[in-house]
């Protein structure tokens, strides 16, 4: 989502000058943003980070989102510290469906409720951003349907499960029109889904036949017989499976938030499935 966030702030600015990416591979970050300062630190490494944060303009606006780990709530807060000691005014937190974090079952819920009442404890002007299923992952590694460029069916937990997932690139967009608001709103939580709830057995199916033309299928199973194969330890296994549970019966409403804060409507799974071809069509065997 992040680089997502700086390739709308670029686009809706027009300019990169005054976009910091804060990194701890700054080469990394130099290739995927070329033209964008890049400042570097680790998430775990508080001098570095009060170090690299100093030396931003001071009144500066702050996009932060972390990889789920067991260490996210304390490389979070780390950040948001730094950021409020160096005169940061505002934070974007990309957290989780609030259902999840309701429901504290399964996932980093335990870290992101954390860290935002951190942000509220340092009354640091900010908004989080709650997204439902990315999109993005059903072409990922591990929630993906990649089996589908083989085979023209596969089984997953979220077949029949509607969930009102949203795409990266709507979240990010999300992200930097509040980061470019002239007056947001200072203490703010926003529900961020795709226009409708989706299925994978219609929906998803039923827009890679509008692709492509090929009738595929999608089964369900359990979020047991799906994460058995993978080997996870037993606690991951139990924070994922609380994790998909939530999703699958708590996470189907669709709001109007990405219209509101954007000015557009949300990209359907159609949409999706156009802008990212590739993935969902049948490997092509050699003649």
């Amino acid at each position: 989502v992040g680089s997502a966030v700086v390739r709308s702030l670029i686009e809706r600015r027009g300019s990169a000058e005054n976009i910091f990416v804060l990194a701890r591979d700054v080469a990394k970050a130099n290739a995927m943003h070329a033209d964008v300062q890049c400042l570097s630190a680790a998430y775990d490494d508080v001098a570095a980070l009060s170090t690299a944060l100093s030396s931003v303009p001071a009144g500066y606006r702050l996009f932060l989102a972390c990889s789920n780990s067991p260490t996210q709530a304390d490389l979070e807060s780390n950040v948001c510290n730094a950021a409020h000691s160096s005169g940061c005014e505002y934070v974007v937190k990309l957290s989780t469906a609030s259902a999840v974090l309701e429901m504290k079952e399964g996932g980093p819920y335990a870290a992101h409720l954390r860290v935002e009442e951190l942000l509220a404890q340092l009354d640091m002007p900010h908004a989080v951003l709650r997204p439902n299923l990315f999109m993005d992952e059903l072409v990922g590694a591990f929630l993906g349907v990649s089996s589908l460029r083989s085979s023209d069916s596969c089984v997953h937990p979220f077949a029949e499960s509607p969930i009102s997932m949203v795409d990266t690139r709507d979240v990010a967009e999300c992200a930097a029109s509040l980061l470019l608001a002239a007056a947001p709103d200072p203490c703010a939580k926003y529900d961020v889904t795709g226009p409708s709830a989706v299925t994978l057995s219609a929906d998803l199916a039923g827009a890679i036949k509008e692709l492509s033309g090929r009738e595929v299928t999608i089964t369900p199973c359990t979020v047991d017989e799906y994460l058995a194969p993978r080997g996870l330890p037993p606690p991951v296994s139990a924070s994922l499976g609380g994790f998909f549970s939530v999703l699958m019966a708590r996470c189907a409403t669709a709001t109007d938030v990405v219209q509101t804060l954007t000015g557009r409507a949300p990209r359907g799974i159609g949409q999706f499935v156009q802008d990212h071809a590739a993935d969902f069509s049948a490997n092509q065997q050699p003649e």
